[in-house]
C-alpha cells in the first residue's frame, strides 16, 4: 500500500492533500506524515507555509477572511490550483475578484487577475503543451466559470518543492465592492518530491537511493561507500523573516535493506557542517519491507539553532542545507519502540550487543505503558524473530514486573537481518517491531539496530508536542 499526503501539480510523486490510500505496513509512514501536516496546519495570521495546502486568515476591509491555497494531482500528467476565501465560520463568501503570482524555484509561472464565483477560484493544470493560461478572459479578468475551466500549462509543473503564492484579493461579493489596497497575502506550499539516485555499492554494484521531500526540492544524492556517507543538498532562505514561518523541514532517504555496507545501529546527521541532534534523525524499517527510510526532522528552534552555529563558526551561510548523513556504529540501549496505537512501549537491550552464530543472546525488555513510560505488571506477550518473513522462533512469556526476558541462539543460517517482534501485549491486537543483525557481513561493530515506524512517529509527536 502506498500513503500520501501531498504530491506535485503534475509528474512524480502523486497524490492527493489530506486524503491516503493506507496499506497495511504503510500505517506507520501515515502516522509521521500526519504529525507533519498536524504541524503545518498552525500557520500565523500573515503568513503560512504548508504540505499541499495552506489556511490564513486575512484582513478584507476590516472583514476577516480564511484564505486557503492548495495543489492536488488527479494523474501523472494532470492537476489543480484551488484558491479560495470564505467567512471565518466557513461559509462562501459570494464572488471575489483576485490577483494571483505563483513562483517556482525563482521563477514567475503565473501572474494574472481572476474573477472566481463562490469565492473559489479553480485552474486545471497541465505538464505539457504550450506554457501559458487559456480560458475566458473580459477586459484583462480571466474568468472562473462553470463548466469553462481555465487551464495553465507548462513543464514548470511537473516538479516538486516550494511553491510561492502572492494573493491579493481586489474586491468581494460584488464586483464594484472594491477593497483598501492592504498588498499581497503571501503562501508558501510544499509540494511533495520523491527523487531516484541511483549511486555505486562497495563492490561496484549498483545503489539505488531515493529522496523525499516534504520542502523543497532535494538536488543530486552523493554516496560515498568507503566512508559509509550520503550527502544532498536543498534550497533554503536562512533568513529570520522565513526561518520564522517554517514549521518543520522534513526530508527521507530511503535505499535498499540489503545495501548492508549502509545498514547501521544509527545514524549521525549534519546540515552545513554542523551536527544535528539526534532525535533529527530517526529510523523507520517498519514502513517499508524492502527499504530503509531515514527521516530528516528540523524544527523551527532546530532551525534557529543551526543558523547561530553556523554563524559562530563563522561560515559564509548558503541559500541552502547541505545534509549529510553518517552511518553510526554505536550501540545505544535500551532500544525504545512503540506500537502502531502507541497504548505501549517496548525498551529493550541485548547481550552480547554483538550478536555472533553459536553464542546464546540475551534479549532483556520491559513493556511500558505508551503514554506515561510506567512498567507495566502481568503483561503477556508474544516473542517472534523472523527472517525474510518466515518465522524462526516464537514463544509466549508473561513479565510479572512488567520486565522480562527471552534467550535464542542464532546459527550460521540466520545471518544477515532479523526481525525481532513483540505481539499481542497483553491480550491485545498491539504489536510492534525492530530489526538486528547477526554478524554483519560488512563488519560492522554491532548489532544494527532498526527504530520501527511507529516509534519514528512517536518521537515527532513528542517533538511537537501533540498527539495525532
Amino acid at each position: 500500500g502506498a500513503v500520501t499526503v501531498a504530491g506535485p501539480l503534475t509528474g512524480r510523486g502523486a497524490g492527493t492533500p489530506r486524503r491516503a490510500r493506507v496499506g497495511a505496513r504503510a500505517l506507520a509512514g501515515l502516522a509521521v506524515c500526519a504529525a507533519l501536516a498536524a504541524a503545518l496546519s498552525c500557520a500565523p495570521e500573515a503568513h503560512g507555509h504548508g504540505l499541499g495546502a495552506e489556511t490564513i486568515s486575512v484582513d478584507a476591509g476590516g472583514r476577516t477572511l480564511m484564505l486557503t491555497a492548495e495543489v492536488s494531482q488527479s494523474d501523472s500528467e494532470n492537476g489543480r490550483i484551488s484558491i479560495k476565501a470564505q467567512e471565518e465560520d466557513g461559509a462562501a463568501v459570494k464572488n471575489t475578484t483576485l490577483m494571483v503570482k505563483i513562483s517556482h524555484q525563482g521563477a514567475t509561472i503565473l501572474h494574472e487577475r481572476f474573477f472566481a464565483p463562490g469565492g473559489t477560484l479553480l485552474i486545471e493544470t497541465r505538464a505539457a503543451g504550450e506554457a501559458g493560461m487559456t480560458g475566458e478572459r473580459e477586459s484583462g479578468t480571466w474568468m472562473a466559470r462553470d463548466g469553462e475551466p481555465l487551464t495553465l500549462a507548462g513543464p514548470t509543473l511537473a516538479s516538486g518543492g516550494l511553491y510561492g503564492f502572492e494573493i491579493e484579493i481586489i474586491t468581494v461579493d460584488e464586483p464594484d465592492n472594491a477593497l483598501p489596497d492592504t498588498g499581497a497575502h503571501r503562501m508558501d506550499v510544499s509540494v511533495v518530491e520523491t527523487t531516484p539516485h541511483i549511486q555505486t555499492a562497495l563492490d561496484g554494484g549498483e545503489a539505488a537511493f531515493e529522496t523525499k521531500s516534504y520542502f523543497d526540492t532535494v538536488s543530486g544524492l552523493e554516496y560515498d561507500a568507503q566512508s559509509s556517507m550520503a550527502t544532498f543538498s536543498m534550497p533554503f532562505d536562512w533568513r529570520e523573516k522565513s526561518i520564522s514561518h517554517v514549521p518543520v523541514v522534513h526530508v527521507e532517504v530511503r535505499f535498499p535493506k540489503d545495501l548492508g555496507e549502509f545498514v547501521h545501529p544509527g545514524y549521525a546527521g549534519q546540515v552545513n557542517g554542523i551536527d544535528l541532534f539526534h532525535a533529527s534523525v530517526v529510523v523507520d524499517d517498519y514502513t517499508d519491507e524492502e527499504y530503509r527510510t531515514v527521516h530528516f526532522i528540523l524544527l523551527r528552534d532546530h532551525i534557529k539553532s543551526l543558523k547561530i552555529k553556523q554563524q559562530h563558526a563563522g561560515q559564509d551561510i548558503p541559500d541552502s542545507m547541505t545534509f549529510t548523513l553518517t552511518g553510526d556504529d554505536m550501540v545505544r540501549f535500551p532500544l525504545i519502540s512503540y506500537t502502531l496505537d502507541e497504548q505501549f512501549r517496548i525498551d529493550t537491550s541485548w547481550d552480547p550487543a554483538e550478536i555472533r552464530p553459536g553464542e546464546t543472546t540475551t534479549f532483556v525488555f520491559t513493556i511500558r505503558d505508551g503514554s506515561t513510560g510506567e512498567p507495566l505488571r502481568q503483561s503477556s506477550y508474544y516473542f517472534e524473530l523472523l527472517q525474510d518473513g518466515r518465522q524462526i522462533y516464537r514463544t509466549s512469556g508473561n513479565a510479572v514486573v512488567g520486565g522480562s526476558f527471552e534467550t535464542f541462539t542464532f546459527s550460521e543460517e540466520h545471518r544477515g537481518q532479523i526481525t525481532v517482534r513483540f505481539d499481542e501485549i497483553r491480550g491485545t491486537d498491539s504489536a510492534t517491531e525492530f530489526s538486528i543483525l547477526v554478524v554483519p557481513e560488512f563488519g560492522a561493530a554491532a548489532a544494527a539496530v532498526l527504530l520501527a515506524g511507529v516509534a519514528a512517529a512517536a518521537l515527532l509527536r513528542r517533538s511537537l508536542g501533540m498527539r495525532v
